[in-house]
């Protein structure tokens, strides 16, 4: 982590936002990140220790557990805030830490990235996508991989 202060942690990390064919798209790169640091980071944000993770690139993104028991759905982005505001479910944060503890474990992740569906604020008519990247991930495999792993015909 490169540092705590107070109520926040904060990482220097690539950050891009896109439109493709009308949908929005928040492409976060944590292939360089520390891993240890960015775990403990979500960590502190679970047990309400720290009040605000910050990612810092060509845009700057402040990641917020939603303190609502739920969300429409499991997250929500504020476009229009400054920085751009990502507020995260209980549940969303279960799995982003179930996700990053075990790549932290196992030294590679099952996938290369996490997709996040995200209501965006203040409309809440549209939806975007917050894709969080990582360097090591196991191969993919085929269809017939899959089908073979999972015990299906």
């Amino acid at each position: 982590m490169e540092r705590v202060v107070h109520n926040r942690a904060s990482f220097n990390v690539p950050l891009t936002l896109k439109e493709i064919s009308g949908q929005t798209i928040l492409d976060v790169d944590l292939a360089e990140i520390d891993l240890a640091g960015w775990c403990l980071a979500l960590c502190l944000l679970k047990e309400n220790l720290v009040e605000t993770i910050f990612l810092t690139g060509s845009k700057r993104l402040g990641i917020t557990q939603s303190n609502r028991k739920e969300l429409p759905g499991r997250a929500t982005l504020n476009l229009t805030s400054n920085p751009l505001a990502l507020s995260i479910s209980a549940t969303e944060l279960d799995y982003w830490l179930a996700f990053f503890l075990k790549y932290y474990r196992d030294g590679e992740a099952d996938v290369d990235h996490l997709d996040i569906e995200a209501e965006i604020l203040p409309q809440r008519r549209e939806t975007a996508y917050v894709t969080l990247h990582v360097k090591d991930a196991r191969p993919r495999v085929s269809s017939e991989e899959a089908k073979e792993i999972l015990g299906g015909t």
